[in-house]
Formats: C-alpha cells, structure tokens, sequence
C-alpha cells in the first residue's frame, strides 16, 4: 500500500471533494480501489480540501504520473488546480530504495526534489512524504514554500520545463515556520 495525501484550495466552492487519478501515456483514468477520505472546510474566505489514503500497488503498476485536483463546478480553472506527481518520484516516497533516506537529523525538514523542481519532500518519524506544488508553482527551500515559477527559473534554480537546476541560492533543505 501507498500512502497518498493531496490538498488544494479555492475560492470557489467545489463541487465535491478531490479527485484522484492516474495518467497512461499522457490518458487521464480513474485511480482503482482507492481508500481516501477527505475533509472540507471554508476559512478566511477560500475552501480547503484535504484528503488521505491508500492506493494499492495493484493499482498503480501501469502508470506514468499520479495527481489529484479540486472538482470544480467551473471546470475551466481545472488545470490550475491540479497537481501531478510522477511515477518514479511517488514510488520513491513510498521505497525503501529511494536514495534519499531519512535520518534522524532529517526530521521535519523539506527539501525539495533533486529532478522535479514541482515535487517537494518532507521527513516525518523516519518516513519521507512527496508532495506537488500546486499548479503555476515550484518549490523553493529558500522561501520553503512552492513558489511563482517565474520566480525559480528568474533565481537560475529551475528551468521553463520544470526541470531542477544545479544553483547555489537554494539550500538543500528548510524548516517552515509559520507566522
């Protein structure tokens, strides 16, 4: 089993909660036998979805990219809010073959990843967690958060394609701190 977490935010209220999926060869189709629960909430004037779960391996053997978004009732804003990770960094997240291992020091840090500039890491109780930038965004451990791709690929730190540079203006990893 996978664990798998996805979040999103809108100022409009969706329709239902996040949709999960998978693509094949560029083809978006259904996530099979997902257990995901989600939790929806309206605070400062936007809607916050978020949802956890499991995915069995069964499931994802054939795909390229996982990625989940808001269902919108105005599906133009569809893309903008989704978020695609791909199949090679998510099984990663999820293996004990990943060269990026978690170590004690490691511990609620984020780093972002080494190929995928819209693809962040977090280490929690030994266990490495990947998540997606939101749409429009890459992450960036100077600011830890993920930001306006203008702003990564302005800072020599990632490409139009979203491809991670090597650039000494980003440390390897953060500590976010709220407030």
């Amino acid at each position: 089993m996978f664990l798998v977490t996805c979040s999103s935010s809108s100022d409009c209220e969706p329709e239902s909660d996040i949709k999960l999926f998978v693509y094949r060869n560029e083809i978006e189709g259904p996530v099979r036998h997902p257990d995901f629960t989600c939790q929806k909430k309206f605070e400062q004037g936007l809607w916050f979805v978020s949802c956890n779960g499991t995915v069995s391996k069964e499931a994802i053997v054939d795909f390229d990219k996982i990625g989940c978004r808001l269902h919108l009732k105005n599906q133009t804003e569809k893309e903008f809010f989704e978020k695609v990770i791909p199949k090679d960094v998510f099984l990663c997240g999820s293996s004990a073959v990943c060269k990026m291992k978690c170590t004690e020091e490691d511990q609620d840090r984020y780093f972002s990843d080494q190929k995928t500039c819209a693809v962040f890491h977090r280490c929690v109780n030994g266990t490495r967690y990947s998540s997606p930038c939101p749409a429009t965004t890459f992450f960036s451990t100077k600011d830890c958060t993920c930001s306006h791709t203008e702003d990564m690929i302005n800072r020599g730190s990632c490409n139009a394609n979203g491809t991670r540079l090597k650039s000494d203006k980003e440390p390897l990893s953060c500590v976010y701190h709220s407030g």
